[in-house]
This record gives C-alpha cells, structure tokens and sequence, in this order.
C-alpha cells in the first residue's frame, strides 16, 4: 500500500477518506480464486500450487484428468462398436449390390452406398 497523500479528487472519495484527507492506493495486489467448492473454476489456479509444494492439489488435477480420460476411453471404445456394427452392414450390403451388377448401378443402390462409405469416414476422421 501507498499513501496517495492529497492528490485525488475529493468527490470520487468515501466521505470518511474526505475527513481524513489521505487516501491509501493498493500498488500490488494477489488474486486468489476463494470458492465453496472443493476445486474452483480455474484449474490452472490450483495447478499453480504446485509451486508452492502442495501436492494435494496436484492429486485432484490428476484423479479428475484420469477420470476424465476413462470417460474419454468408454465413449471412443463404444463409437468404435458402432462404427465396427455400420462396416459390417455396409460390407454385407456391398457384397449383396456385388452380385447384382448392373442392376444395382441401375437402381442407383451402388452409388448410394459408395455416398454412405464416403460420409461415414469423412464423420469418423480425426480432425486436428
């Protein structure tokens, strides 16, 4: 803190800061996230408690990432079912449009399924 001294204009001022006729200015201040919950909203100010050696905190950060990351897992291993059930159709439905030939390129039935195959990767690349 710094005494401001009488440079300031009075009616921005308290009426007790008035009376007085100094006003104390903080000149550096600490932000701390203060919250009712266990883990506040902002991770990276707990994370920066590891600094300080508190590795408690670095214990939630890692239990609610690894927990985070199994969910992760279950919900790729459960696309990865489904994406392997709709291969396994659309190869069977291939194979069936296969022995058709001409006719199948006639109903429009191979085309429709080669508009299938294309969307079906192009939802299941990896965008990065």
């Amino acid at each position: 803190m710094a005494l401001l001294g009488t440079e300031f204009e009075p009616e921005e001022l308290p009426p007790r800061q008035r009376q007085q006729r100094s006003v104390w200015v903080a000149v550096r201040s600490v932000l701390r996230e203060y919250s009712v919950v266990p883990l506040g909203a902002d991770r990276l100010a707990l994370s920066r408690a590891f600094d300080d050696g508190c590795e408690t905190a670095g214990d939630v950060i890692a239990r609610i990432d690894l927990a985070d990351a199994q969910t992760e897992i279950s919900l790729l291993r459960c696309s990865q079912e489904q994406l392997q059930r709709q291969l396994n159709t659309l190869e069977e439905q291939m194979q069936a449009l296969q022995r058709d030939g001409a006719a199948a390129a006639q109903r429009g039935d191979s085309a429709a399924l080669l508009a299938e195959v294309r969307s079906l990767r192009l939802a299941s690349t990896p965008r990065g």
